[in-house]
């Protein structure tokens, strides 16, 4: 069976608990890790029938909607070996629970046909043959149930329902068992279609694009100029029971309730700019809003929030997810499967065995991989009190050689490792599973990446390979505990295959070997005595400097139970104090509080033992991740450039790479200035009395500190100055250390509201800037704005460090929600270019006026420039796409002004 014994006594627990998505989730996992290791195939899920039968009875617990539909996709795949008579009802409820009547009453009349009735199946085939008119059927069936399994209350409450004539609804709740009444009245409104109430529902929302996919629907509905996604969380034929009226007023209220809940969410998201996605709508009445919440559009990150029957303000976040889910499709495969690879010959397979058993002993059993890696296990005996674990599969597909190790008879290898006697070969948790997981990930690893792996080769792991080790790594060496002649097989026919022990490491190790060599490496762990025990030590010392100890026994199994039911809040709090300058719990800490959406605190936590982190991938990857979901993107790039760096091939910290550069060289999803100053405003506006009149009666001094917070909320580190004026309070702007802010300080004093004049004035420096001219020999190097001859500027200092490759300017004017960059184009043939761009230039400030400032431009080989600081960087590249379009301009584009950001089509953003 798939699920051992002791998976499931982990899941015992959380059934009591009622936990039933996390017991599902649990399940999930085990089952893609079990494909990704080759444990078991897909076929080999699906024709185990007491996997579906536990997958169906945790949905019909869950007892959702989406649990039903879950149930149905998963039993339509199971073999037609694996099914019972409870398959049979099972799949006859989740059909009628979500919204296909005549597909359960197929189901459960098959079941009958081949099981007869009794149980659930009974039941469902009543209720389904009644619904549709055969009653003497329904009968029947149940009094062969009654036959089986004698008088019970639900199937004695079903007959007189059947024989009354109910309706399906009724007859549904007739044969739930008594605690599940409730729930089934709430789907019954789902189990058929009113074609008329469709009509009505898609009228009250003036719906677009109706498209019902199973197991929701969805349309389009209007939303300010345009349309708004809205999926209904419900079949077709619920969706059909939805009340019209309210719809209407939902589709009515849309827009109140998106600028209601934006700071709501934006409280989640502080410094992300928040675009109204979709709306969700539940069998219940609710609604939910949706807000884009992702840095760049390819970050699939959304935030939501709850609105109620009534329509009122928004005041609670209703959840932040990913928008996948174990309800979606089944996820692919982490890795491509390798090519069928040719099996070992009969005479080759003898030669291996006597081989094996000669110089390792006895195989005890296999553990056999559908991706045809199996790992033979030898248990340990007197004179080798340690277990042998050896690959199998690995040499029978030669590996590619690099051109001059060709015909040294390398190209076969199999992998080993030993593990001490107490160890628990195959248990489930994953401090017993590592070895046999990363034996298989490295036998696979030739096929599938077109490589090779021989003696000294170094693999690394990227983090501990467990919570209860350091070890992080393995280099290949031969044999440890066996003669020479146990490291080659000979095969017939002149070939070998090479045996190799994989030996784990700790970082430092990994480091050491890579800067000598791996004798050097050996020579170390020699000289300390490591090498004396060849099996798997979790704790042994490093050969390289000294490692942090272990944390005490109990903390990690609380930790681990803590982690396997996804309690952040619990791990957060019982690390809160005992976590300290300890890099491995400080790393624990760290991730649960970026799970929590705690990022400072995170860093925090990380900062404490950065000298620690530095080399570690994994503290760089926690650190990325922080300082991503707090904005500061440049520096998150640089963590995650550090954490592919010493573990290349990690798939998240890829992810978390792309996102970040899609990010930095198109930032549409940062909040833009105007909307960070609009919440100033507002904030000031609320406290500006009770301010002036404190700032009248003890002085300017006694409310810089509040007006410093106030500030806080459109520029980081605020810089100002407030005096009397008269009878007033000039609060002046300053920006000489933050010169990016001298094109922000128009727009802020613009969107002050007018009555707030009777008590203050606002002021910043409006010296005009001063404009200079430069010219340059165009570099010869490929890219963007490398062809550049000759421009004028009023902000030098970007100029200068764009030209230095320093990004700090980008990054400082970001942090105040605006982008410093560069419009492109390609000129018309025939016209002064130089002319034309000054026309150009005009025309955008007039167009994007309030969304940015032109800071200049300049003329190159092929190509003209127009130089912005975007306040806006949507309605900026909205504005220009307006004007820099055929036949005078083509090839328009946007980049920031950062080193190494490529340019954005304006095609692609109007």
């Amino acid at each position: 069976m798939i699920l051992s014994r002791s998976f499931l006594d982990r899941l015992a627990p959380l059934e009591a608990e009622g936990r039933y998505y996390v017991m599902l989730d649990e399940i999930q996992h085990h089952l893609e890790d079990g494909l990704d290791e080759g444990r078991w195939a897909q076929s080999d899920i699906f024709a185990d029938g007491e996997l579906a039968a536990l997958v169906a009875r945790l949905d019909d617990a869950a007892g959702d909607y989406e649990c039903y539909w879950h149930t149905r996709r998963w039993l339509e795949k199971t073999a037609e070996a694996a099914r019972t008579d409870f398959w049979y009802g099972a799949m006859a409820r989740a059909c009628l629970y979500t919204g296909e009547a005549r597909a359960a009453l197929r189901w459960a009349r098959e079941g009958v046909r081949r099981f007869g009735g009794q149980g659930l199946l009974a039941a469902m085939a009543a209720v389904l043959n009644a619904w549709d008119g055969d009653v003497p059927g329904a009968l029947a069936v149940l009094d062969e149930a009654f036959a089986r399994e004698g008088e019970s209350p639900v199937l004695a409450r079903l007959r007189a329902a059947v024989a009354a004539n109910a309706p399906l609804e009724e007859l549904a709740v007739c044969a739930a068992p008594a605690e599940k009444e409730q729930q089934v009245r709430a789907l019954a409104p789902g189990f058929l279609a009113d074609g008329a109430g469709l009509g009505r529902v898609s009228a009250a929302l003036g719906a677009r694009e109706w498209v019902f996919e199973s197991p929701w629907c969805y349309c389009r509905v209007p939303f300010g100029d345009g349309f708004l996604d809205m999926r209904l969380r419900m079949s077709e034929a619920a969706a059909s029971k939805l009340d019209p009226a309210w719809l209407a007023a939902l589709a009515e209220a849309l827009p109140r309730l998106e600028k209601e809940g934006r700071p709501l969410a934006q409280k989640r998201r502080p410094g992300v700019r928040l675009a109204p996605a979709e709306v969700l709508v539940d069998r219940q009445g609710r609604a939910q809003l949706g807000y884009h919440a992702g840095h760049c559009p390819e970050e699939p990150l959304y935030v939501y929030v709850m609105i109620g029957h009534d329509l009122s303000a928004p005041a609670q976040l209703y959840e932040e997810r990913w928008p996948a889910s174990w309800f979606d499709a089944t996820p692919a495969p982490l890795a491509p499967p390798p090519p069928p690879a040719p099996g070992y010959t009969p005479a080759q397979t003898a030669a291996l065995q006597k081989h094996i058993f000669t110089w390792f002993g006895p195989v005890s059993r296999v553990l056999p991989g559908a991706d045809g890696i199996s790992v033979l296990i030898i248990d340990p005996e007197p004179g080798r009190e340690y277990y042998t674990l050896l690959t199998w599969g690995m040499g029978a597909r030669p590996m590619e050689m690099p051109p001059d190790l060709v015909g040294q008879r390398l190209e076969r290898a199999e992998l080993m490792m030993l593990l001490p006697a107490g160890w628990k070969v195959e248990g489930e948790r994953e401090i017993w599973r590592w070895p046999v997981r990363w034996l298989r990930l490295l036998a696979r690893m030739p096929a599938e990446q077109g490589t090779w792996l021989g003696w000294g080769h170094t693999v690394p792991n990227g983090r501990p390979f467990a919570y209860n080790t350091l070890l992080c790594g393995s280099m290949l060496v031969d044999p440890l505990d066996a003669p020479e002649p146990a490291a080659i097989c000979p095969l017939p026919g002149g070939e070998s295959v090479n045996f190799y022990q994989l030996l784990p490491l700790y970082a430092p190790e990994m480091d050491l070997k890579l800067g000598e060599d791996a004798d050097g490496l050996l020579d170390a762990m020699e000289s300390k005595g490591l090498l004396d025990f060849p099996w798997v030590q979790v704790d042994r010392p490093c050969a390289v400097g000294e490692l942090e100890p272990p944390p005490p026994d109990l903390l990690m199994v609380q930790l681990e139970e803590l982690d396997r039911r996804a309690d952040d809040e619990g791990i957060a709090a019982l690390l809160a104090e005992q976590a300290g300058d300890s890099p491995r719990l400080a790393g624990m800490l760290a991730r649960s509080l970026n799970n929590l959406g705690r990022y400072e605190d995170a860093a925090a936590a990380l900062k404490r033992v950065e000298a620690a982190g530095a080399a570690d991938p994994l503290w760089h990857f926690r650190m990325g991740f922080s300082l991503y979901y707090q904005g500061k993107l440049d520096e998150a790039l640089a963590c995650f450039e550090a954490s592919d760096r010493m573990a290349p091939g990690d798939g998240d910290a890829e992810t978390y790479l792309r996102w970040c550069r899609a990010a930095l060289d198109l930032p549409v999803c940062l909040e833009p200035f105007p909307d960070r100053a609009a919440r100033f405003w507002a904030a000031f506006a609320e406290q500006e009395d009770a301010l002036a009149e404190k700032a009248f009666a003890q002085g300017c001094e006694g409310v810089r500190p509040a007006l410093k917070e106030l500030l806080g909320l459109c520029f980081p580190a605020p810089e100002f100055k407030l005096e009397p004026a008269g009878e007033k309070l000039r609060l002046t702007l300053l920006w000489q250390n933050a010169p990016h802010r001298r094109w922000l300080a128009p727009t802020w004093k613009t969107l002050a509201p007018a009555h707030l004049s009777r008590w203050w004035e606002f002021a910043f420096d409006e010296t005009p800037p001063l404009w200079a001219g430069y010219q340059s020999e165009p570099t010869g190097k490929k890219g963007l704005r490398r062809d550049l001859i000759a421009g004028t500027t009023c902000f030098e200092g970007l100029q200068r460090a764009f030209a230095a490759g320093d990004a700090s300017f980008c990054a400082a004017a970001a942090a105040d929600g605006a982008v410093p960059g560069y419009f492109y184009y390609t000129p018309a043939p025939g016209e002064d270019p130089v002319a034309r761009r000054a026309a150009l230039e005009e025309a955008l400030a007039r167009q994007g006026a309030g969304s940015l400032a032109v800071l200049g431009g300049a003329v190159g080989e092929k190509r003209c420039y127009i130089d912005v600081l975007a306040l806006d960087l949507e309605k900026a590249l909205t504005a220009a796409a307006r004007l820099l379009t055929p036949p005078d301009c083509t090839g328009a584009g946007f980049a920031p002004f950062r080193p190494g950001a490529k340019g954005t089509p304006l095609q692609k953003n109007k």
